[in-house]
């Protein structure tokens, strides 16, 4: 029962161990997405900032360690010149002094005058004065100030006593001099004491700063090296982003260049260069369309085919917009072309797809729509409360300059001449226009192959009326 549990324990735990790893991964790359997508969502000003952060970010390291250096260089050197030179001197005109005390001293005893006394007494005061003047350095000392102020007061004493007072005058004069250099030596050991206290703290500090020195040297050479290879390794995840973007979007241009119109640059970036991508999808979106227009179009008028006309019927029934479908068709328009030739009929229906323009783009709105079915069938989509003001003032103006293309007789009889499909000689009357007119108004249409059933039916009415008339669909039903 125990085996079974420790058993069981164990599967868990090696479970446990095993998803840890995965866990662990699935978050490493969790994060590398997010900064990653965080990166392409920058624009190209931020990316170059960003690649130029890392320098920037070392030499403030580099600028702030140089400026923490030179200011305890400057500490150093401040403390050996405010201290340890003066302490050094201090120590050397204490010297100078003793030497001056015993000098004097030995002078009084001789001469026995008042101003050589004043002297021995004026050293004695500097001698005083110089050793308080420790006490007032900028930094302290562990110097032996007390000790060898005792030791000079025993000298003084000692002088005093045998020079100057002579309260002591032994007749053996080595054992005077035994005694003036055993005292003197005392005093002269604790200055130089001092002394070297004063060398060893400017040695140190001579030592501390050339560390220093180097230190910083060795610094500085570290940050620069590594704001070398930091800012090399930026510039070109930075460079490398954009410069592959551009040939990404080089591509692109070659692509739609050749006709690809569909082709995605697949940039990612959310920069100036992501909206040029998107910019060259649009692009690409638009170019297809207008290929497939042109394609569409007519060579003779350049108006929109038959595809466009149906997609763009069906766009503004999807979009539950209101719609008038107006087919133009010109009457007599195959006796024309027999009596006259094609290429004066091309010339009618370039007349008639300039009227229908013209018309559309002084009276009409931006969204109408005209486009050539094809022979001399053309297409106006306009909403379904502005068509009859359009189509009247088409027919008015077609009717007017329609005469202009027959020959003067034609126009004094007010017809042509021509033998019909079974090779009767007919007469046929001056070219017209029939328009059939179907509306979403009063009922629904589902969609252009709805509505080119409606339209046909209708046109069929309009070309039975004479001369140019307008007939508009009025069932309510389909």
């Amino acid at each position: 029962m125990d085996f079974l549990m420790v058993e069981e324990m164990s599967v868990k735990l090696d479970e446990k161990s095993g998803d840890a790893p995965q866990s662990l991964s699935q978050k490493l790359k969790e994060y590398r997405g997010r900064i990653s997508d965080y990166f392409f969502r920058l624009n190209i000003v931020r990316k170059l900032l960003l690649g130029y952060l890392p320098l920037c970010f070392l030499l403030a390291i580099f600028a702030i360690l140089g400026l923490m250096s030179f200011t305890t260089l400057n500490q150093l050197n401040s403390s050996i010149v405010e201290t340890d030179i003066p302490l050094m001197n201090i120590a050397d005109q204490m010297t100078d002094d003793i030497v001056e005390l015993e000098l004097y001293a030995k002078r009084y005893a001789i001469l026995k005058d008042a101003e050589t006394l004043e002297i021995f007494r004026q050293r004695q005061d500097d001698f005083q004065t110089r050793l308080s003047s420790i006490a007032f350095l900028p930094e302290d000392r562990e110097v032996p100030a007390t000790l060898l102020l005792e030791k000079q007061k025993i000298y003084h004493q000692f002088l005093k006593d045998y020079f100057i007072v002579s309260t002591a005058n032994p007749n053996d004069k080595n054992t005077v001099d035994q005694l003036l250099r055993l005292r003197q030596d005392e005093v002269l050991k604790h200055i130089q004491q001092i002394k070297e206290i004063a060398r060893q703290d400017q040695l140190d500090k001579a030592m501390m700063s050339a560390a220093m020195g180097k230190n910083a040297f060795n610094a500085a050479v570290m940050v620069c090296w590594i704001g070398l290879v930091v800012s090399m390794l930026a510039a070109f995840v930075v460079t490398r982003n954009i410069a592959r973007t551009i040939r990404k979007l080089q591509k692109a241009t070659e692509e739609m260049a050749a006709g690809n119109f569909e082709y995605d640059p697949d940039v990612k970036n959310t920069d100036e260069l992501g909206d040029l991508a998107q910019a060259f999808r649009h692009m690409g979106n638009r170019l297809k369309v207008l290929e497939t227009a042109c394609r569409d179009a007519s060579p003779l008028t350049g108006l929109p085919g038959g595809i466009s006309i149906d997609r763009a019927v069906d766009a503004i029934l999807a979009q539950g917009g209101a719609l008038s479908f107006c087919l133009f068709d010109i009457d007599s328009f195959k006796a024309f072309n027999d009596c006259y030739g094609y290429s004066r009929g091309n010339r009618v229906i370039e007349a008639a797809a300039n009227i229908i323009k013209t018309v559309v783009q002084e009276q009409g709105a931006k969204d109408d729509f005209v486009g050539h079915i094809g022979g001399d069938d053309f297409v106006l989509l306009c909403k379904h409360y502005r068509f009859r003001p359009l189509c009247e003032e088409i027919l008015a103006r077609f009717d007017h300059d329609i005469l202009k293309f027959y020959d003067k007789n034609d126009r004094d009889t007010g017809f042509i001449e021509t033998e019909n499909r079974q090779g009767v000689l007919m007469t046929f009357p001056v070219a017209s226009l029939s328009v059939a007119v179907v509306t979403n108004e009063k009922r629904p249409l589902s969609g252009h192959l709805q509505v080119g059933e409606i339209v046909a039916d209708v046109k069929k009415a309009a070309k039975k009326k004479k001369g140019s008339a307008i007939v508009v669909d009025t069932r309510l039903v389909a």
